[in-house]
């Protein structure tokens, strides 16, 4: 368990009722957080970060605010691990009750809204709404008087935000996708991995692929439209049905689409596929942390002699192995770098890769 308060950093649960939701299914309250602060000081400015369905409790960028004398409120909606339950009137409301808590029992005189990732569009949608209220006009009594009384924020900041997730998860649809009931089904003039489509791609092939990604998730809409008329007709509020092949944006394999440092046919990690390719990746000087199973591909080395050919004669970067046989390794008396034992769980892995990239 991290040590916050050695770093000089205080934090302080916040649980609270919402106008429209008191309690939530099993009693706890459905507006939670956690609120960052120097130990023992009251800021006079703070930040609050939501997202409608991600836990920002403990958001990464907490302790930086802390830690230079900014109060930050990590503040959860219902709607936290609920996406498919989203409503933004209630949502907007949510981030109210902390707004109001941080002016009324925090003592708060300046608060800034952050809006990160995909609460970009949540906080400015919130600051939209507390400034000229236009949600209110459709609403019921009670939800129509609590969204004219939210507080406004002194000031918005967009950290890492995205466009919203109509046009985000649109890019990232594979638009050789010919049959959703058939993930193997491809429409090979679109197929974005094929040879003769690879990259770097042609401005003729990004614009059909643009156009047939807009094209398949209208599609998509208008089945589920026809779908819902029929199982609301039959007395079925909804169903579930699979979406298949939805990290395709052609970002991930062509970087000079949208020109960055990342390394190429990557999204958050630099994965290789074989161990040349591994061994490339790894001299090309980008890798901060090496992370391999003791089982490779049929053909290759196995993971312990991997770590090996790093460390001779390479710049040496920390190694995380999995293994499924711990035993194999009795009688290493110098592994180059840390074990865990499968199956794992990721969260696990997370910590070690942290730990790794701190030494």
């Amino acid at each position: 368990m991290e040590d916050f308060a050695s770093t000089g950093i205080g934090r302080e649960f916040v649980a609270l009722p919402s106008p429209t939701q008191a309690r939530a299914g099993a009693g706890g309250h459905p507006c939670q957080g956690l609120y960052w602060t120097p130990s023992g000081a009251r800021p006079k400015t703070a930040v609050i970060a939501t997202h409608y369905n991600v836990d920002f409790a403990e958001h990464y960028i907490a302790p930086y605010f802390a830690t230079r004398g900014f109060g930050f409120l990590g503040w959860n909606t219902r709607y936290r691990g609920a996406e498919d339950l989203f409503a933004l009137e209630h949502a907007l409301i949510d981030i109210a009750v902390g707004m109001k808590w941080l002016r009324d029992e925090a003592r708060v005189e300046r608060i800034v809204i952050l809006g990160n990732s995909g609460g970009g569009s949540l906080m400015a949608a919130y600051q939209a709404e507390a400034v000229a209220s236009t949600l209110a006009e459709s609403a019921g009594t009670r939800v129509k008087e609590t969204l004219a009384q939210m507080p406004k924020a002194d000031l918005y900041i967009s950290l890492n935000a995205h466009p919203g997730r109509p046009d985000v998860l649109t890019n990232w649809m594979d638009a050789s996708v010919v049959d959703e009931t058939d993930p193997a089904a491809t429409d090979e003039y679109l197929d974005p991995f094929r040879a003769e489509n690879a990259p770097p791609y042609s401005a003729d092939f990004i614009t059909r692929y643009r156009a047939a990604q807009r094209a398949r998730n209208q599609k998509i809409t208008d089945w589920a439209k026809r779908e819902l008329a029929r199982l609301n007709a039959a007395g079925i509020p909804d169903r579930v049905f699979p979406l298949f092949r939805t990290w395709a944006d052609l970002r991930f394999m062509d970087p000079a689409i949208d020109p960055s440092e990342r390394p190429v046919k990557c999204i958050l990690f630099q994965c290789a596929t074989d161990l040349s390719a591994g061994l490339d990746a790894f001299d090309s000087g980008t890798i901060d942390v090496v992370v391999t199973d003791m089982k490779l591909p049929a053909g290759e080395t196995n993971g312990l002699a991997l770590t090996r050919m790093i460390g001779n004669g390479r710049a040496r970067a920390p190694v995380i192995l999995m293994t499924t046989y711990p035993e194999l390794l009795e009688g290493e008396v110098a592994l180059p770098g840390s074990v865990l034992c499968n199956p794992l769980e990721i969260a696990e892995l997370c910590r070690e890769i942290k730990a790794r990239l701190a030494q």
